[in-house]
C-alpha cells in the first residue's frame, strides 16, 4: 500500500532512477555501535544526486526528488550492512516546475560525492579519525525506471517495505528472546 501510495500520490510522472548507497565494511561497525548515525547516509544520498544534477545542468536552483529507506541487513556482531535504497528523480525540476531529464548519471562521480559526503558528516560528529581509501567504496546505479512501468516502482517500494518490516520483526524477536 504504501509503494502505492507513493507512486500514485507522491511520485511526478517523470523517469526515476533506483540507487543503492552503501558504506564499506570498515565504518559499519562505527554504525552499529551508534545508531543515531545512521541518519546521516539518507541525507548523504539526498545531497549526493541533488549536487550530481545541480552540476550537470550547472544549476543551483534545481531540485531532484528523493524518497529514500535505509535498511540494516545482518546482525550486529556478523554482518551488519546499512545501506540506503533510493528512487530518484532521473533529472531534476526547475523552480517553474519544468523537469530537466539527466538521462546518464556518472556511477564513479557519484560514489566520490557520497563518500565525501559521508566522511564529512563523520568528521562533523567527531565520529572519524581516519581517512578511508576510494577502493573500499561500493555505489551501485541501477536503471531507469520510465513513467509508463510504474508498476515497478510499486513493486520495490513494496518489496522495500516488506523487507524493513521483516527485519524490525526480527529485531523484535531476537529483543524477546534476549530478555527471556
Amino acid at each position: 500500500m504504501f509503494g502505492e501510495l507513493l507512486a500514485t500520490a507522491v511520485l511526478e510522472p517523470v523517469p526515476h532512477r533506483h540507487v543503492v548507497f552503501t558504506i564499506p565494511k570498515a565504518l559499519r561497525g562505527l554504525f552499529v555501535r551508534e545508531r543515531r548515525l545512521l541518519s546521516l547516509l539518507s541525507r548523504c544520498a539526498h545531497d549526493c544526486v541533488q549536487r550530481a544534477a545541480r552540476a550537470h545542468f550547472d544549476d543551483p536552483s534545481l531540485s531532484v526528488g528523493t524518497v529514500a529507506a535505509l535498511q540494516t541487513f545482518g546482525s550486529y556482531a556478523a554482518n551488519f550492512h546499512p545501506h540506503v535504497h533510493a528512487i530518484v528523480t532521473d533529472g531534476a525540476f526547475a523552480s517553474d516546475g519544468r523537469f530537466e531529464r539527466m538521462g546518464a548519471w556518472d556511477a564513479a562521480a557519484l560514489t566520490e560525492l557520497f563518500r565525501r559526503l559521508v566522511l564529512a558528516a563523520l568528521r562533523r560528529e567527531q565520529r572519524l579519525l581516519f581517512d578511508l581509501p576510494r577502493s573500499v567504496w561500493v555505489e551501485r546505479l541501477w536503471r531507469s525506471i520510465e513513467p509508463p512501468a510504474r508498476c515497478q516502482i510499486v513493486s520495490l517500494l513494496a518489496e522495500m517495505g516488506r523487507r524493513a518490516l521483516a527485519a524490525r520483526t526480527r529485531a523484535t524477536d531476537q529483543e524477546a528472546r534476549d530478555e527471556s
